[in-house]
């Protein structure tokens, strides 16, 4: 847990613990569904 802790990269994570990893996969994940779509839009105009 210690370690795991020590991981995260930013001081809210480190406030969060293990929830901030699901978040952060959860911004992750939506940011990427986000960045295709307008990386295909740019592609289609």
């Amino acid at each position: 847990m210690y370690l795991e802790i020590h991981d995260f990269r930013t001081p809210y994570e480190n406030i969060m613990g293990r929830t901030s990893v699901k978040q952060r996969d959860l911004l992750l994940s939506i940011l990427m569904i986000a960045m295709e779509k307008t990386f295909k839009d740019g592609c289609l105009r």
